[in-house]
């Protein structure tokens, strides 16, 4: 129902599976027994992508432009 407010479209099980891996990576949630949770990294990146924020959209392209930056910043300081 989320997604489908953000685009129109349902995501198939491949990008779900694509997401969540991609989720742990980066430390934002962890799988305990059947369910995901976040962690608290990933907490505190939804609180602030949260400020000022009323929709779903607004948070997630945030959440976007904030781990952007970073992967930018990360690939500059190793080169």
């Amino acid at each position: 129902m989320i997604a489908d407010g953000i685009n129109h479209a349902v995501p198939t099980e491949k990008e779900m599976n694509t997401s969540f891996k991609w989720l742990m990576l980066h430390g934002l949630i962890i799988k305990k027994e059947n369910k995901y949770m976040l962690t608290s990294s990933g907490k505190e990146y939804y609180a602030a992508a949260s400020i000022h924020s009323e929709h779903l959209l607004d948070i997630c392209n945030k959440l976007a432009t904030t781990f952007s930056k970073r992967d930018k910043e990360n690939s500059l300081s190793t080169t």
